[in-house]
C-alpha cells in the first residue's frame, strides 16, 4: 500500500492522483461510539480498479448505543481508494453523540494490522466526515452534546449524588435543585472540589440552587434563588457531583436536581 502524490499507472494507462493503493488483503475498518438510538451510518466513496474501472461503493454500518466501540470491516480488493465520507441517518446525532474513525487495515480477522487511519471524528445527519479533507479529530475537542437530564429524587435525609456514565466525559454547565446549600464533586471516592453557596436556610422555607460556571453569587433576602458558581471542569466517567448540606435534619428533603451537561464520548 501507497499514500503519495501519484501512484504507478494501472495497466491501461490511467494515472490515479492522491489515495491509498490497496492489494486483496487490505480492507477499511469503520469504529464507531455512539449514545442515540436508531443511528445508522453510511460510508461511501470511489474506488478505481488496477483495469482503470471506477468503481463507486456504499457500506452501511449500525452502531451500538451504549457508548461502545462497535467495528465493521469491509474488503475491497485490489485497487486504489480516491475518496470517502461518512454520515449518519436514520437519528438526529447532535456533534458529541456519534463518533467515527476509519482506518486502513491489512487482514480481516485477528490478528488485524491497522496501516493507516484516514478519516476521525463526529458525524450528524447533516455533517459529513471526509478523506481527503477531514483533519483527524480527537473526541474530546470542539463542543459537545449539550443535554438537560432529570437527576433522581433522592429520599429524606440523604443527599443527591450523580456519576458519569462509563464511555463518556461530562462538562458540567448548571445544576438546579431545591433545599441544598453546596456542591460537591469527586472522582468516585476523593472529594476534590466544593462550591458553598454561604446561605443559610431555615428549616420552614424552601429555596433554589443553581450552581453553574457562569453564575454571580448572590441572593436578595426574601428571595427564593441562590446562585452559586463552580469551577469549568471537564469529568470523566466515574466521577460523580451531588450535594453537602451542613446540619442537615431527619425531615430535610431534596427535590431532584435538572441538571444540563456538554457530553463527549471517551473514544479509545
Amino acid at each position: 500500500m501507497s499514500n503519495g502524490a501519484a501512484a504507478a499507472a494501472p495497466k491501461h494507462g490511467l494515472l490515479v492522483g492522491p489515495g491509498f493503493f490497496f492489494d486483496n488483503d487490505d480492507s477499511l475498518q469503520l469504529t464507531a461510539w455512539n449514545s442515540l438510538a436508531s443511528v445508522a451510518l453510511a460510508i461511501s466513496g470511489r474506488f478505481v480498479r488496477p483495469d482503470g474501472t471506477i468503481e463507486p461503493f456504499v457500506e452501511r454500518h449500525v452502531p451500538n448505543t451504549n457508548r461502545t466501540a462497535s467495528t465493521a470491516i469491509f474488503p475491497r480488493g485490489c485497487g486504489w481508494l480516491t475518496d470517502l465520507s461518512i454520515i449518519a441517518s436514520g437519528a438526529t446525532p447532535q456533534r458529541g453523540q456519534t463518533f467515527v474513525r476509519v482506518d486502513v487495515v491489512r487482514g480481516q480477522s485477528s490478528p488485524i494490522i491497522v496501516l493507516s487511519t484516514i478519516a476521525q471524528g463526529y458525524v450528524t445527519a447533516t455533517k459529513r466526515l471526509a478523506y481527503p479533507g477531514s483533519a483527524i479529530e480527537d473526541s474530546l475537542s470542539g463542543a459537545g452534546a449539550l443535554r438537560s437530564i432529570a437527576g433522581t429524587d433522592p429520599a429524606a435525609n440523604v443527599e443527591i449524588s450523580e456519576t458519569v456514565p462509563t464511555g463518556t466525559r461530562w462538562r458540567l454547565r448548571s445544576v438546579r435543585a431545591t433545599l441544598v446549600s453546596a456542591l460537591q464533586i469527586d472522582d468516585g471516592t476523593t472529594v476534590y472540589f466544593e462550591a458553598a453557596s454561604g446561605a443559610n436556610q431555615a428549616a420552614s422555607l424552601t429555596r433554589q440552587y443553581t450552581f453553574a460556571p457562569t453564575a454571580v453569587r448572590g441572593a436578595a433576602a426574601t428571595g427564593t434563588g441562590i446562585l452559586v458558581a463552580i469551577a469549568d471542569l471537564l469529568l470523566a466517567a466515574g466521577h460523580r457531583f451531588g450535594t453537602a448540606t451542613t446540619n442537615r435534619q431527619a425531615t430535610d428533603n431534596w427535590g431532584a436536581p435538572q441538571y444540563l451537561v456538554e457530553e463527549f464520548l471517551e473514544a479509545l
